[in-house]
């Protein structure tokens, strides 16, 4: 979990994740979020992209993010972090069949999108 703060207050937070598809480890900005009163303030992408590096830097070779399809705020936020949309035939050129574990592991739920950060190309 990686926390923002200012003055002594938390106002967002992304949670990391880190698996493994087919012996190679991946990461995923897996929840993100900012108070109300603290957006527009490029602190979600601060945390973005803080997120990625370091899941980048502890050996995973590609990050994903994923979020409803109509959730401007947050396309935009991740595409500003380096983050491009990925559809099922990018994903099954790099996993193949284990597409599905991808999916699995991600918590990937119907009316999302799928996001990579293109860092890791």
């Amino acid at each position: 979990m990686l926390v923002g703060e200012t003055g002594g207050r938390v106002v967002g937070f992304a949670k990391l994740i880190e698996f493994d598809v087919g012996g190679n480890r991946f990461g995923c900005v897996l929840w993100l979020a900012v108070h109300s009163d603290f957006r527009r303030r490029n602190i979600a992408t601060w945390l973005v992209e803080v997120g990625t590096d370091y899941l980048l830097r502890h050996g995973a070779g590609a990050v994903f993010a994923s979020t409803q399809r109509g959730n401007s705020g947050s396309l935009a936020t991740f595409r500003k972090a380096g983050f491009r949309r990925i559809g099922f035939m990018g994903l099954w050129r790099i996993f193949g069949w284990q597409v599905f574990s991808l999916y699995r592991d991600i918590w990937y739920a119907p009316g999302e999108i799928l996001l990579m950060c293109e860092k890791a190309k």
